[in-house]
């Protein structure tokens, strides 16, 4: 067996000056054997084994290896291919694809070699690898790519020799520029390929030109959302041209996506024809570098999508390790060999959760198959499922062959995209051990924004914004000499205080949504407590009106009051006079009444002495008397109707309901007794002299407003009167006997004389009853009419006594108008400086988290304030943050809570409760840790942990189902890739407009009231896009 060895010196050296790897090797060779793992540590003898070994010269990431174990192996130095060789490959190969391309250009290939080699010695010459620029290593690799670009260009797009060098050009760029870390490279790289191109083509009037036109782009997404016209790799000529295709492609993918919303500046243009170049070429591997926010994952995305592949990305999980990675790798493998679906391999280095990781990733960049993947059960059923395929290729259908095969079209299939960070050493030491990330991948490095891209992030995300049209060109500015101004003072603190403050484009992003946000909020609440202060001056001139209105009707009702007491007195006039007559008549009754009772006496002792005599005389005395009076009572029962209402009582539900006597004493209440079929004829039969003093009082509140009136219900009963029917029935004695007649004539002459006089008594007695019941007409209506003056003076005392209150009132608010008058001038003032003040507290909770308060003042005051000052922004002057996002009371609280009182503890506090990430408090003497417990209180109880506690995955979960807060405490510089989303915030909407995070490999559901809180004793630095 011949065993081969690769990068024999990339083994890291230890503490003790040994590489392990090499001191196994070294026994394994010169002893020919190694020992058993076991605990026996029995020895092993292999035999017929070989070695050949590869290794580059030390330096850079190479070490040098120990000379005893070379001296193992017989040596040979590999030269490095001569200009000739090497321009007489590169030849070969591009005349061979020319060949379909114009004459001019055939003749033109030489040229093109010895540029490019020119190039190429130039960059190694001028841009060796430093610890900072560990990835310059340029190689034959290198040189190959660039002519497997040029291998792309076709009759029809490419005609002319100025066309055919532009994409030289670009495939150089793309190749040794795209690498570079800073502008000085850039402009060493960029001045050499002009001269070099200036140089070639000065022959050629304005040819050099054309060549050297930025931008410079091209790609075959033109025609990436039509699949049935061809793709063909071209010159795009300018931004303004794929923009829209772009948008375009982007649109499409948001349909079939999750959406994502980017804005389509230059920058973010020219690294996606970047990425989407890589992507449709075989084995196109990329590795792109840029800070967090940048823009890596979702350019990697919308190029995969134009190039027509799928993204494929592990999901983390607790306890996700080399053995489940291995298994999602066995899925990709799946999908690339057995479905020979081509696949982008999306690895960030947030998915780097054990290095070994890495280890399988440059074996796939490498050799395009992971060793050991498969068993060789699952071996022999990926074999069957490319069998067919091995067949019709024309291949014989070996098991090594079908393998082969398989391993084959994953790799023409894979493209590995790795989106790293530079931040630290850890990007470095990750190249320098696996060294496929910087040979077998293109390096795109991505810069910090432009200008113009920060403008046009801004421009769209506040777009929608409510700015006047003068201010927004002013703002925009400022927002973008906010980030720029955070750059530059990031690193003077870097030279004065040792720590590094990492300004990203996630900085920006959150920046913009937290003006945003914080100027919408500002307005609503500007808008609420104008909106109450003008109601309360509205409530006193609509007072001052109404109180007007109460002087005039009151005086019109003195006028009434006056009439009527004047109606009143004059009846009395009239009452007293009919009272004399009535008084005269009766007397007059009563003496007539006296005379006939001395005249009937009279005749009563007539007649009886008239007996007398008859009786001696005559013994017959015929006496008849009948009566004939049947008197009948007839009793008429009262019937008792209640009294309807004539018009229904508007706006004064709550009143029927306290008077029907419901305790729910509420709207629902009203439209439940409303949903009654019978409520108009309840109202009608109501019971009205059953309310209470309780109801009435409840009424009397309603009844304070001005607005509402008062209606008396009365109750309306018909009464009947009785009929009284009485008959007299007189008795008539005939009995006149001759002997007596002449004293019955006189008897009869006396009571006949008798009834005479009884007929005048009745007369006088029935004038006196009519002359009284006169009497009794008058005194009722004196009586009423006493009571309705009664009733209105009543009333106006009453409303006199309302008056003088309001008139009280209203005097005693004068100085009140006064005060919200001045305060509804203020707020609106203050709505207008809300402009720039949201501007500077939102710069502050984005950007000044990190830096001490010499630092913040200098920005807050000296920079923004000023810079907001000078373009003639509103914002308040002078600014105070703590006035503007807490208060004095909020302030006392979080005292008496233990944080201290100095105002870079209040300015911490304030970012801590205000900011829109997550807070990461570094916190070497606990001020912090205490400070949150005490505020938080009992809700953290159980919930501190940190990243070493086997559970804190399960305590986060349940915090953030339930929305109480959680702390982790002691975090260094490793923060558990799982809570990624978590401190993201990266949101969605499930079902039923639920709120979810993913978790590992749940969706947790979100609930807005949750906090997260983390601390460190020392100074850190953490990963730029972590928490705030």
């Amino acid at each position: 067996m011949i065993v081969y060895i690769d990068d024999l010196n990339m083994p890291k050296v230890d503490t003790y000056g040994t590489q392990q790897p090499i001191a196994m090797l070294k026994l394994f060779v010169e002893r020919a054997g190694i020992y058993d793992r076991g605990k026996d540590l029995n020895w092993k003898n292999i035999k017929d084994c070989q070695f050949v070994g590869a290794m580059g010269r030390p330096g850079g990431a190479r070490n040098p290896v120990d000379p005893r174990f070379i001296s193992l192996f017989s040596v040979f130095e590999i030269q490095f291919p001569s200009n000739a060789s090497l321009a007489h490959i590169y030849n070969s190969i591009l005349e061979a694809h020319v060949k379909i391309l114009s004459p001019e250009i055939q003749a033109y290939v030489l040229s093109i070699t010895d540029i490019t080699l020119a190039l190429y010695g130039f960059i190694i010459e001028k841009l060796p690898p430093t610890p900072s620029r560990f990835h310059y290593i340029f190689n034959l690799r290198d040189l190959s790519r660039i002519y497997e670009g040029m291998m792309l260009s076709t009759p029809d797009k490419f005609k002319t020799v100025p066309q055919f060098v532009r994409l030289w050009r670009n495939e150089s760029l793309r190749i040794f520029f795209d690498r570079l870390i800073n502008d000085k490279d850039k402009e060493i790289v960029t001045t050499k390929l002009n001269e070099i191109v200036t140089e070639k083509l000065k022959e050629a009037p304005g040819a050099a030109e054309i060549v050297v036109k930025d931008p410079i782009l091209f790609a075959d997404y033109r025609n990436c959302l039509h699949p049935t016209v061809p793709r063909l790799y071209e010159d795009l000529d300018s931004f303004d041209f794929i923009k829209p295709h772009i948008e375009n492609v982007l649109e499409d993918y948001n349909i079939v996506n999750k959406k994502m919303n980017l804005v389509m500046f230059e920058d973010a243009l020219e690294h996606l024809t970047r990425i989407h170049r890589l992507m449709r070429l075989p084995q196109g591997n990329a590795l792109l570098v840029g800070v967090g926010g940048s823009g890596k994952k979702s350019l990697s995305k919308l190029g995969a999508f134009a190039s027509g592949c799928r993204v494929f990305e592990i999901v983390l999980t607790r306890g996700y390790n080399e053995e489940a990675f291995r298994e999602d790798l066995k899925i990709l493998y799946g999908i690339l060999g057995v479905e020979n679906k081509p696949v982008v391999f999306l690895f960030t280095d947030a998915h780097v959760v054990d290095e070994g990781f890495l280890e399988l990733i440059n074996n796939m960049l490498t050799s395009g198959m992971v060793p050991a993947l498969f068993k060789e059960e699952e071996k022999d059923g990926m074999i069957s499922q490319v069998r067919d395929a091995v067949v019709a290729s024309g291949t014989v259908d070996t098991k090594e062959n079908c393998w082969q095969y398989f391993i084959n079209r994953c790799r023409s299939n894979l493209h590995i995209t790795l989106a790293m960070s530079p931040v630290g050493d850890t990007l470095r030491t990750r190249c320098r051990n696996f060294p496929g990330m910087v040979n077998n991948c293109v390096i795109d490095w991505l810069t910090p924004w432009p200008e113009e891209a920060l403008l046009s992030v801004a421009t769209v995300f506040l777009a929608e914004t409510d700015i006047p049209d003068d201010m927004r060109p002013l703002l925009l500015e400022h927002i973008v000499m906010v980030h720029q101004s955070v750059c530059t003072l990031s690193v003077d603190f870097v030279e004065q205080t040792r720590r590094t403050n990492y300004v990203t484009p996630k900085n920006f992003l959150d920046y913009i949504d937290s003006y945003r946000v914080s100027l919408t909020k500002r307005r609503s609440l500007n808008l609420q407590q104008c909106k109450r202060l003008d109601g309360g001056l509205s409530k006193i001139a609509q007072a001052k009106v109404e109180v007007a209105q109460m002087q005039v009707t009151l005086a019109e009702a003195k006028i009434v009051v006056d009439a009527k007491t004047n109606e009143c007195n004059a009846l009395l006039s009239v009452i007293s006079k009919n009272t004399e007559v009535v008084v005269a008549k009766q007397n007059i009754a009563q003496e007539k009444q006296e005379a006939l009772s001395r005249e009937s006496e009279v005749i009563s002792r007539q007649k009886g002495e008239a007996e007398v005599a008859l009786a001696d005389a005559i013994p017959a005395l015929e006496a008849a008397a009948e009566a004939l009076n049947s008197l009948k009572k007839e009793e008429i029962t009262e019937i008792r109707s209640f009294a309807k209402p004539n018009i229904y009582v508007q706006k004064v539900c709550e009143c029927v309901v306290i008077l029907r006597g419901f305790k729910d004493v509420s709207w629902k209440g009203a439209k439940q007794m409303m949903a009654d079929n019978r409520f108009l004829a309840t109202l009608v039969e109501f019971e009205k002299d059953s309310i209470t003093e309780k109801q009435m009082r409840a009424l009397r509140e309603y009844f304070r407003d001005p607005n509402m009136t008062l209606e008396n219900l009365q109750t309306i009963s018909t009464a009947g009167a009785g009929l009284l029917r009485w008959v007299i029935a007189m008795m008539n004695y005939y009995g006149i006997f001759r002997i007596v007649a002449p004293k019955r004539a006189a008897v009869a002459t006396a009571e006949k004389n008798l009834k005479n006089a009884q007929k005048e008594l009745d007369t006088i007695q029935k004038q006196v009853e009519d002359l009284s019941a006169q009497l009794g007409t008058l005194n009722q209506q004196f009586s009423v009419n006493t009571a309705e003056q009664q009733d209105l003076k009543s009333k106006a005392d009453l409303m006199e006594k309302r008056l003088d209150a309001a008139s009280r009132l209203i005097s005693g608010l004068g100085s009140e108008h006064e005060r919200w008058t001045k305060e509804l001038e203020d707020l609106g003032v203050a709505r207008i400086k809300l402009l720039g003040d949201c501007l500077v507290s939102s710069s502050f909770l984005s950007y000044c988290g990190a830096f001490t308060l010499d630092f913040r003042t200098n920005m807050i005051q000296k920079i923004w304030h000023a810079d907001l000052v000078t373009k003639g922004v509103p914002v308040t002057n002078p600014y105070s943050l703590e006035n503007f996002l807490t208060s004095e009371v909020e302030i006392s609280k979080w005292n008496s809570e233990g944080l201290p009182s100095n105002e870079l503890s209040i300015q911490n506090a304030i970012l801590t409760t205000r900011a829109s990430r997550f807070p990461l408090c570094i916190d070497p003497q606990l001020q912090a840790i205490n400070w949150i417990k005490k505020k938080e209180g009992k809700q953290l109880e159980g919930r501190v942990r940190t990243f070493n506690d086997s559970d804190f995955l399960k305590q986060l979960e349940l915090a953030i189902q339930y929305g109480f807060p959680f702390l982790f405490e002691n975090v260094d510089e490793y923060i558990d890739p799982v809570i990624d989303p978590v401190l993201e915030r990266t949101i969605t909407t499930a079902a039923a407009g639920r709120k979810v995070v993913k978790l590992g490999d749940k969706d947790i559901e979100w609930v807005k009231s949750h906090s997260l809180s983390m601390s460190s004793y020392n100074f850190l630095q953490v990963a730029e896009d972590g928490a705030g």
